[in-house]
């Protein structure tokens, strides 16, 4: 087997060998990882749906009341008067008859990281990511002498 030490100046040599996932405690969660594990499972696979979306929904009250029945309709279609959840509350005897909702709901795309057990990330910041560390990794070879 051929050193492939010799294949590159120096200077690329350390650019490459310090952008390699295997020196960070974590390598599945590095970007060059992420990046190679799902390009690999792509090109390996027929069909390969790597993100989905995700509905996070939060109801804050005031006063704050106790949740009796909640239920979640996950995987419905969003249009016009979709109901995406549902709930109870138990009203506790208020001396002012009032009470405030106030629901948030997010929305975001998230992609399965390979290798990681099924954890998910939000699609953006994974993308993000990777193009950061690409493009850092260009730059240094850039610097080291590499032209394009």
């Amino acid at each position: 087997m051929k050193n492939k030490r010799r294949w590159f100046d120096r200077a690329v040599y350390l650019v490459v060998n310090d952008a390699q996932p295997y020196r960070v405690p974590e390598p599945q969660w590095h970007p060059l990882a992420i990046l190679r594990d799902l390009v690999n499972a792509d090109k390996h696979r027929r069909v390969l749906v790597t993100n989905f979306a995700t509905l996070d929904l939060k109801i804050d009250t005031d006063p704050v009341l106790e949740v009796a029945h909640w239920e979640t309709n996950l995987g419905t279609e969003l249009e016009v008067d979709t109901v995406v959840a549902a709930g109870r509350f138990t009203l506790p005897v208020l001396a002012i008859p009032r009470v405030n909702f106030r629901p948030e709901i997010t929305y975001s795309e998230a992609i399965e990281i390979p290798k990681t057990g099924g954890q998910v990330r939000n699609l953006t910041d994974v993308m993000a990511d990777l193009h950061v560390k690409v493009r850092d990794v260009l730059d240094d070879l850039e610097t080291a002498g590499v032209d394009n």
